[in-house]
């Protein structure tokens, strides 16, 4: 059947409607079997799945240990400061450098002493010859109080007679206290070591000329060190005398101490406490370097992730975990706590057992399909190469 329209009619044959639609029908199946075949949907899958190959960690619960962590000078437990108790005599021995052990009552450097060997001599002299004066003195006197009795001689004269021999027993007592003086002056002639220790500082001169007080070497008593940890107000409430201290030193070692002292104010200007902690014998520790001590507290429940876990993106701390059924991950906001070697404890919306992005996860975004591949066989460098084919 045809309907034909001239001059404004319009002409419809319906056998050719008939053949273009289906045409069209047979079109839209075919293109509806292509896009919905099954092979090319796993083809685009498997090429998401493929995103990027990544290690993976399980969130532990573990028991560590809280700890303080503060910073301090190594200085010496006491530091004795040795000097001349000599004016006018010059130094004619130094016995001694910085680092020598001594001990005390050694002799570690010696003045000249002949000027005062001489002194010596005289004194001696001058008290032989007023102890010949007193007993000269002592004589005239009994001899003029007994003359006084029978009126032989005036009272002025026995005076007289007294007043000499008083004189002369004064001179023998001011001889006999510059000889004392003398004697003290040739026991510091040498200079010795008032308490066991090591020199650490020198400053004596051989042949300089001695002045009372003046610095000869300074001792550390003992040899005894301390560190002298700076904590804040809220660290010192957890500080007590006995704790154990490890001090990482600069030179890559460590050494022992333990806090013999907490200072009971805070200073003014830093508003810091101090936390006294003498180091144990034979460390590499010395008097002016500076360490960090760490003081280990009682232990407490931790989410522990390896370090390489954590992702630092605009300032805040992320973990990747792992959805097993469609191997996405999901971005988690988590804090950093504790450190402990590779390993760092975090809090946030994470729970033990939950698995987590170890190598790559500094390359993935908030739902990203990863493959996850055993430590041995995955490469950090292959899996920004992917990540980059990808983008």
């Amino acid at each position: 059947m045809s309907i034909t329209k001239r001059w404004g009619t319009t002409k419809i044959s319906t056998h050719k409607n008939v053949l273009l639609i289906a045409l069209v029908a047979s079109s839209s199946l075919v293109a509806a079997l292509y896009f919905s075949s099954p092979v090319q949907a796993s083809d685009n899958i498997i090429k998401a799945e493929a995103a990027l190959t990544v290690t993976t960690s399980k969130v532990r619960s573990l028991e560590w240990h809280s700890s303080l962590q503060a910073s301090g000078d190594i200085v010496a437990w006491q530091e004795a400061i040795i000097g001349a108790q000599l004016t006018g005599l010059q130094l004619a021995d130094v016995l001694v450098d910085v680092g020598d052990q001594v001990k005390k009552g050694q002799i570690i450097a010696r003045f000249n002493s002949a000027s005062l060997i001489n002194e010596r001599a005289l004194l001696k002299a001058n008290l032989d010859e007023a102890s010949a004066l007193v007993t000269q003195a002592y004589v005239d006197y009994k001899r003029a109080f007994a003359l006084s009795q029978t009126g032989g001689i005036s009272r002025q004269n026995l005076l007289q007679a007294e007043t000499q021999k008083q004189t002369t027993a004064a001179a023998v007592a001011a001889v006999k206290a510059q000889l004392a003086s003398n004697t003290l002056q040739l026991s510091y002639i040498n200079v010795v070591a008032p308490d066991d220790g090591v020199i650490s500082s020198r400053s004596a001169t051989l042949g300089a000329i001695g002045s009372v007080g003046q610095e000869l070497f300074r001792l550390i008593r003992d040899n005894r060190i301390e560190w002298h940890g700076q904590f804040t107000a809220m660290q010192a409430t957890q500080l007590a005398v006995g704790q154990k201290v490890t001090l990482d030193l600069a030179n890559n070692s460590t050494a022992t101490a333990y806090v013999r002292q907490i200072s009971p104010t805070m200073n003014p200007e830093t508003r810091m406490i101090t936390a006294y902690a003498a180091i144990e014998p034979n460390s590499k520790a010395r008097a002016g370097m500076f360490a960090t001590g760490n003081i280990q507290l009682n232990k407490t429940s931790a989410l522990v992730v390896p370090a390489a876990s954590v992702v630092i993106r605009d300032g805040r701390s992320y973990v990747f975990e792992l959805v097993a059924a469609t191997q996405q991950v999901i971005q988690r906001p988590v804090e950093v706590a504790r450190r402990q070697g590779d390993y760092v404890e975090v809090t946030g919306k994470i729970q033990a057992d939950a698995t987590v992005i170890n190598q790559g996860a500094g390359f993935l975004s908030e739902g990203d399909i990863v493959k996850v591949v055993s430590e041995s066989t995955s490469s950090i460098d292959s899996a920004i190469s992917q990540k980059q084919e990808t983008l």
